[in-house]
């Protein structure tokens, strides 16, 4: 077909890859585990000055429901923010002890790059699921933590500056047990790719900044995944696209009928707040700007062109015909 005419011999080799892997799991997934591999806790992380959003708030609802017997963690960087549900425990991010953060967290002001760096910590400290604010869950993830030591899902696949593939894992839905290696790996890549990337990405526009977020800090996960999934007995998965990430690959009917099979957990609403957004006064800002005028100008200098085209033929007919007489001849000219 067209779609899979776009994917490379790479993108196919991934795919295959992660596809492998799922088969191999799925049927442990089916049976039934006394014993939960990854522990029954959900973090979530809010960062930075802004509010945590009123419209999230059912997404962790939605969380809470389905897992009622869990533990809820809300890490934040202010001891006096309210959690956006009573029943969560607040915990502060100050009270990790991680020279990792210490190091890298002082390194960015982006709050969506902090967040990463935090998630990968916390899950490695800790072990349990961490999904972003903007995640709904439609199933329980019980049997999810009782049969697998790891596992994240596939984006819809798609071009991403920062790797050359079109299949790579999501970090926004992650469950993990506690010191597992692809978290290890995740913050050794960041702390590796670190300055190398900072000196490509040298600019403070928003396209930059955004750009040193997907090489940095994004795609180190990525890059983990890949490099030792399923190694040494672990059992891990990536799940597909429609697991976790179904927005964009499906209709809102067939999403519908998928959640009803189960075969959807979550859906990403891709809310987009830790994009850094271009300054007004910014250099790039500035000649987007003047790119827009200079695109509308050129337009009305087209359509002025065209009327005034228009006007000359029609001033045209109006002297021909001026300079006839009555009976066809002209005056001038015989």
């Amino acid at each position: 077909s067209e779609f899979w005419k776009k994917f490379s011999l790479r993108d196919k080799e991934d795919l295959t890859f992660f596809k492998k892997i799922y088969l191999k799991r799925f049927p442990d997934i089916l049976k039934n585990h006394s014993v939960p591999r990854i522990p029954k806790v959900l973090h979530y992380i809010w960062v930075g000055p802004r509010e945590f959003p009123e419209k999230s708030i059912s997404y962790v609802e939605s969380f809470l429901k389905l897992h009622p017997d869990w533990t809820f963690k809300f890490w934040t960087d202010n001891p006096s923010r309210s959690p956006p549900h009573p029943s969560m425990q607040v915990c502060l991010i100050s009270d990790i002890n991680s020279p990792f953060l210490e190091k890298y967290l002082e390194k960015t002001d982006n709050y969506g790059e902090k967040s990463d760096l935090i998630r990968y910590e916390i899950l490695y400290q800790e072990g349990g699921i961490y999904v972003d604010h903007d995640i709904e869950c439609y199933h329980s993830f019980e049997k999810l933590v009782s049969s697998l030591d790891f596992f994240a899902g596939l984006e819809p696949p798609h071009r991403n500056s920062g790797i050359d593939t079109r299949i790579f894992p999501c970090n926004a839905v992650i469950g993990a047990k506690p010191f597992h290696p692809i978290l290890l790996r995740s913050k050794e890549i960041v702390a590796e790719r670190w300055d190398s990337v900072e000196s490509c990405f040298p600019y403070t526009d928003a396209k930059s900044l955004t750009l040193k977020v997907l090489h940095r800090t994004f795609h180190s996960f990525t890059l983990a995944a890949k490099e030792v999934i399923d190694r040494n007995g672990s059992k891990d998965v990536i799940f597909p696209a429609s697991f976790f990430y179904p927005d964009r690959i499906t209709s809102k009917k067939s999403l519908e009928r998928w959640k009803k099979n189960g075969l959807v957990w979550t859906s990403h609403k891709c809310d987009g707040i830790w994009k850094p957004q271009e300054k007004l006064d910014s250099p790039t800002n500035k000649i987007d700007v003047l790119k827009a005028k200079n695109k509308v100008l050129s337009k009305k200098y087209k359509q002025a062109k065209i009327l005034l085209f228009l006007n000359f033929v029609a001033c045209g007919f109006c002297l021909y015909f001026l300079l006839k007489d009555k009976n066809g001849k002209k005056i001038l000219g015989i």
